[in-house]
């Protein structure tokens, strides 16, 4: 039934009195859930952004313009995540470089953008002013590192409306080295405040013909109880704690009446909806990320577990071998085993990378190895059968450097090929560790078709041979200091006359001395053999 033909009573004071405060009333709910959705997209998305990140290396890419695998790595991470949340316009890492300017280390759009050549790369190195962006508000960049976090709504910008949320990127040395920026489009809020406003006007110009017809009793049963319905129920919804049911906060109405306050009371049903699907995508992407870091430990434990920990004790040799994992799932490994009675295999790797992708190439590298070894006696045709298999379906395009080394027992000559991998480091009768400069040969998994060259070190009695992968010299200290090939050096040789569980053990022992709380980014892995003759 139509409520306009039925009042007619009430003075225009009355009216414009309670319109009012149903206008406060309605644009306080409205404004509020709103703004507290999109600071919420913001907070959520923001802090998943920061887990992604480090501090000291985002300040390093800004000064440096350099990027690296680590860095091609996190750009495509952080596309993937911002493609969980479309209402996000921009998204960005930026370090200050003075309380206005800042340095771009990524500006990041969805995978779905690039692939639509919506946008360029991320521009890395360049500097933007601040100030000069924002015309509705300035924003000390300084300031923002001073808070947690910060809020900003500019309705001026020179881009557009917007709402920014900007968190800081701590470093390891707990100082503020990154800003991460969200920006939120406020049109699509602007159009919702235009439409509440719309439906305002119907309002009035409804209430004031109901308050003209009807008496107090009538206004108050077919008009001010269901406003106040509405509010209660609106401010309950809003002010309660989310439990994935929005049904109970329902408010009643006639679906496809010309009723204005059936249609008020129909939006703000799906509002509240609406609400209830940005929640729960909320719980499915926090679901997701358990599932990865379960999957991630379960990778881990399965490379781990694929390493050799029981070294043989023989007449004709001593060897032992050591990996100390990452945080992340990397694809170093090590291995040997006899060939024959008179010859045997060792083998160092590591897989450019890191994740789940990474543990199954090194295991599908690591068993191509095992089963070539067993048929070819050249650790360069080795190299070159395992290099054409990973090429023939390596769509992810990864790739690993290797080190190969065959030891013929009676004699101690030891042939060796190599991938790419570091140098490995040789001492001759109990003299110092020095390194083997070799010839190195293209990556594993590049390009297929590559050769490689066989190399011979004739061992004597008591000489060492030691490799490792690039763990060991690139790990880290709080001051950004790589741990390096000279310290290496200096270790092995500090120590040289222990046997070889020792010697390696304590190596670690440096470079765990050496790194002290900086956390570990790649695995560090050793493998050491003495030849006794």
């Amino acid at each position: 039934m139509n409520i306009r033909s039925q009042i007619r009573k009430l003075t225009l004071k009355h009216s414009f009195l309670l319109v009012l405060s149903i206008v406060i009333l309605l644009g306080f709910v409205f404004t509020r859930n709103q703004f507290s959705q999109v600071l919420d997209n913001a907070r959520g998305l923001g802090s998943t952004v920061v887990d992604y990140l480090d501090g000291d290396r985002m300040e390093a890419y800004a000064y440096s313009e350099k990027k690296d695998w680590e860095y091609e790595k996190t750009k495509r991470a952080l596309q993937k995540l911002k493609g969980h949340y479309p209402d996000c316009a921009y998204m960005y890492v930026i370090v200050p470089k003075n309380e206005n300017e800042a340095i771009y280390v990524y500006d990041i759009f969805s995978e779905e953008e690039y692939l639509n050549h919506k946008v360029d790369e991320a521009r890395l190195g360049e500097v933007e002013n601040y100030k000069e962006v924002t015309i509705g508000h300035d924003i000390d960049l300084f300031d923002v590192l001073s808070y947690e976090n910060r809020l900003y709504v500019d309705l001026f910008n020179k881009y557009g409306a917007f709402a920014s949320y900007y968190l800081p990127v701590y470093g390891s040395d707990g100082m503020v080295k990154a800003i991460v920026g969200i920006d939120y489009l406020l049109m699509d809020f602007f159009f919702l405040i235009l439409r509440m406003l719309a439906y305002v006007v119907i309002l009035i110009i409804f209430i004031t013909i109901v308050l003209s017809r009807f008496e107090n009793k009538e206004i108050d049963e077919l008009f001010i109880k269901p406003i106040e319905n509405m509010s209660q129920k609106a401010n309950r919804f809003a002010n309660s704690v989310y439990d994935g049911d929005s049904s109970k906060y329902t408010i009643s109405a006639k679906q496809n009446s010309e009723n204005e306050l059936d249609i008020l009371a129909c939006d703000l049903n799906k509002m509240m909806k609406d609400m209830d699907s940005y929640f729960k995508n909320i719980q499915v992407i926090t679901a997701e990320k358990e599932r990865i870091h379960t999957e991630l430990e379960l990778a881990k434990k399965i490379q781990q577990s694929s390493l050799p920990k029981d070294f043989p004790v023989q007449k004709e040799f001593e060897l032992f071998a050591l990996m100390n994992p990452a945080k992340e799932v990397g694809g170093d490994f090590y291995d040997f085993f006899l060939i024959d009675s008179d010859h045997l295999a060792l083998v160092i790797a590591d897989v450019a990378g890191k994740g789940i992708g990474a543990a199954l190439f090194m295991m599908a590298a690591k068993m191509s190895v095992k089963n070539q070894a067993m048929n070819v006696d050249s650790p360069a045709k080795i190299l070159e059968a395992v290099n054409n298999r990973l090429c023939e379906q390596n769509e992810a395009q990864m790739f690993l450097t290797a080190w190969i080394g065959i030891l013929e027992l009676s004699t101690g000559k030891l042939t060796c090929a190599n991938a790419g991998h570091e140098y490995p480091v040789l001492q001759k009768s109990e003299g110092m560790f020095s390194l083997y400069k070799d010839k190195h040969g293209f990556v594993l998994g590049g390009m297929d078709g590559v050769h490689y060259k066989d190399y011979v070190l004739q061992l004597e009695a008591r000489d060492k041979i030691f490799v490792y992968t690039d763990g060991v010299l690139e790990a880290t200290n709080t001051n950004n200091e790589l741990f390096g090939t000279n310290r290496m050096l200096d270790s092995l040789n500090q120590h040289r006359n222990e046997p070889l569980e020792p010697l390696l053990n304590n190596v670690r022992k440096d470079i765990q001395s050496f790194v002290q709380t900086a956390e570990q980014f790649d695995d560090i892995t050793m493998l050491g053999i003495q030849y006794k003759g």
